[in-house]
C-alpha cells in the first residue's frame, strides 16, 4: 500500500550528474539526503516539490551535457552558463553562486602580486569542464585531464604551472586526496571569478517545459525558506589546521638544518623565525618516553612545509628541539 501511495505522488525521473565534492557526492542515506552534496540536496528537493524522485545517475559532466544537447536525457547538473553552451542546452535560473580561481603551485611559482601575465605558462583543464566565461577566455591550450584528481597531481607534480577550480572543490581535494602538500597550492590573487551553477534541459518544447516548471519550485522553495541561494556547502567540513611553528635555534644547535629524505639527501639552512606548518610529528614526540632521557626525542625529525623565507613550499624534517608552536590566533 504505501509503495502505491508514494508511486502516486511522485515519479522517477534519471538525473544525470558526477561526483563533485562538496556540491555532488554519493549519497550514504537516500532516504534523508545525507552526503548528497550541497547542489544535489537542492535538485532533489525541487524536484519532488514538482512531482519527481530524482534518481541519480553518475557519469561524466561532459557525457552528461552532450546527453542533454542530443535531448537524449531530460536533465543533468551542476553546470556553469557561458556564452558556448548558450544555445545547446536551456538553463535553469542559477541554483547559487560560487568562487572560481586559478591555483599554481608556490614551489614553482609566485603569484601574490596583481599580475595577470601568464604568457608561456602551461594551463591544465579537466575535460568537459567550464569555470565561467572569465577564466574559459584565460585557458591558451590547456594540458587536458580526464579528472580533478589527475590534474591537481599534474600541479603538483610541475606537469602544468595553472589549474582553474572551484575553490570549495579544491579544498576538500586537496584535504581529501592531498592532504601532505595542500600547503602547496594557493590561488592566483589576481583572479576571483564568481559564477552561478544550473540545471540544464534540452533545447526542445518539453525541455523549456520543465525548465520553466523547475524555475517556479525553486522559487517557492527559496521564499519558503527551504532551501537557500547562498552557497550552501555545509557537507564539507573544513580539517582543523595541522600545528603552525616557529623554527628557532636550540642550546647546540645554532644552526637550523631542514634534510630531505631523497637520494641523496639535500639540507638547506633556515633563517631562525621561519614559520612551518607540521605536517607530520615524529613518533617519538608524539608519544610516550620510557624515562626522561629525551634527547634522541628532541634529535628526531618531524616533516615540515615551510611557510616562508627562501625555502617556501618545501617539505623538509627538521629536529624536534628547533619547532616551538605559534599560539593560535
Amino acid at each position: 500500500m504505501s509503495q502505491s501511495v508514494r508511486a502516486a505522488e511522485t515519479v522517477d525521473l534519471p538525473v544525470l550528474t558526477d561526483i563533485w565534492p562538496p556540491y555532488v557526492m554519493e549519497p550514504r542515506n537516500t532516504i534523508s539526503g545525507n552526503g548528497l552534496g550541497s547542489a544535489a540536496r537542492i535538485v532533489r528537493l525541487v524536484l519532488h516539490d514538482m512531482g519527481y524522485t530524482a534518481q541519480f545517475e553518475y557519469f561524466d559532466f561532459a557525457y552528461g551535457f552532450n546527453r542533454v544537447a542530443e535531448d537524449a536525457s531530460l536533465v543533468s547538473f551542476p553546470y556553469f552558463r557561458t556564452p558556448s553552451r548558450e544555445g545547446q542546452v536551456v538553463f535553469s535560473d542559477p541554483l547559487f553562486e560560487v568562487r572560481n580561481r586559478l591555483y599554481y603551485n608556490r614551489q614553482f611559482h609566485d603569484f601574490r602580486d596583481e599580475t595577470t601575465d601568464f604568457s608561456g605558462l602551461r594551463f591544465g583543464q579537466v575535460a568537459g569542464y567550464s569555470y565561467g566565461a572569465e577564466l574559459d577566455e584565460i585557458l591558451i591550450d590547456p594540458i587536458i585531464f580526464a579528472s580533478e584528481q589527475e590534474a591537481m597531481r599534474a600541479l603538483l607534480n610541475n606537469a602544468i604551472d595553472l589549474l582553474p577550480m572551484t575553490d570549495s572543490v579544491a579544498s576538500a581535494l586537496l584535504q581529501d586526496e592531498f592532504p601532505d602538500q595542500m600547503e602547496l597550492v594557493r590561488p592566483v590573487a589576481a583572479l576571483d571569478s564568481i559564477s552561478s551553477l544550473h540545471l540544464i534541459s534540452p533545447v526542445t518544447d518539453q525541455g523549456e517545459q520543465f525548465i520553466a516548471r523547475f524555475n517556479i519550485s525553486h522559487q517557492r522553495l527559496l521564499q519558503a525558506g527551504i532551501i537557500s541561494s547562498i552557497e550552501a556547502s555545509g557537507d564539507f567540513e573544513q580539517r582543523l589546521q595541522t600545528d603552525v611553528v616557529e623554527l628557532v635555534a636550540a642550546e647546540g644547535f645554532p644552526v637550523i638544518v631542514g634534510n630531505t629524505r631523497t637520494n641523496p639527501a639535500q639540507h638547506f639552512a633556515i633563517p631562525q623565525g621561519t614559520r612551518a606548518m607540521v605536517l607530520r610529528w615524529s613518533d617519538l614526540i608524539s608519544e610516550a618516553s620510557p624515562s626522561e632521557q629525551i634527547y634522541r626525542t628532541m634529535t628526531d625529525e618531524s616533516l615540515v612545509v615551510v611557510l616562508n623565507g627562501p625555502h617556501v613550499g618545501k617539505e623538509l624534517y627538521v629536529k624536534n628541539m628547533h619547532l616551538q608552536i605559534v599560539p593560535a590566533r
